[in-house]
């Protein structure tokens, strides 16, 4: 095993590590294992993902990673509490499904992708969306329904892109890939619900809980999907 193989192992496995750590401090209110994992999680992670990948893949692999930095940024700033903050974290993350966009649309073949040959498919999207702001944007405060609408549309503009690689990369790594977006969705759902009210709960941890599993677990698959779609085997599959 050379010297790379074992870096790659070291940081899948601290951010498994870093997720239970996470998820086990929310559960038990331990704020010191939160503060010390969340700026950590999403870098693991994007190292795991450089490592694994190679230069072959061009500016796809850059693109990517920048995503994952931005994300990185969205958790941190979600870290505190207070409008600006949170409108930071909301302005980092949307810029992080931009450069998922962009990564996605850079892979061959475009038009070839499933959503540009069945345009249907962007209906189910655009029902969840119309229903899910329907219920949201009257309880969003007046200053936040732009930003909350803009970062909306493009959340399920990531999730089109994602679907759209469909028929133009290994089918494997693209459903991967799918499910990572879907549950980034989910969670980002969860959250926007909790805050805005839309979604009450006695057990408030549950929720935060359940925001934190499904994101975390969307970031991994997402990245994991990359991995899979830039070894030279899949990425040049026909």
């Amino acid at each position: 095993m050379n010297e790379t193989s074992i870096m790659k192992r070291l940081f899948i496995s601290l951010f498994f590590i870093l997720s239970v750590v996470h998820l086990l401090g929310i559960t038990a209110h331990a704020q010191t294992a939160l503060t010390f994992s969340k700026p950590a999680l999403i870098p693991t992670l994007a190292l795991w993902f450089w490592l694994s990948t190679t230069p072959q893949a061009g500016k796809i692999r850059y693109l990517f990673l920048i995503g994952l930095l931005f994300s990185t940024a969205g958790d941190v700033f979600l870290m505190n509490n207070g409008a600006t903050y949170f409108l930071l974290g909301l302005s980092s993350f949307l810029i992080a499904h931009v450069f998922y966009i962009i990564t996605f649309f850079y892979f061959p073949e475009f038009k070839k992708g499933l959503v540009i040959r069945r345009p249907a498919i962007i209906i189910p999207v655009a029902m969840f969306l119309g229903v899910f702001l329907f219920m949201l944007l009257p309880k969003v405060p007046e200053g936040f329904q732009v930003p909350v609408l803009v970062y909306s549309m493009v959340i399920a503009l990531m999730i089109l892109s994602a679907i759209n690689l469909t028929g133009r990369t290994s089918a494997t790594a693209t459903k991967t890939v799918i499910s990572g977006a879907i549950l980034f969705l989910i969670s980002d759902s969860i959250l926007g619900s909790e805050k805005f009210n839309v979604l009450t709960a006695t057990n408030a941890n549950l929720i935060r809980f359940a925001v934190m599993f499904t994101y975390l677990s969307g970031q991994y698959l997402l990245t994991k999907g990359m991995v899979r779609q830039l070894t030279a085997n899949e990425f040049y599959k026909d």
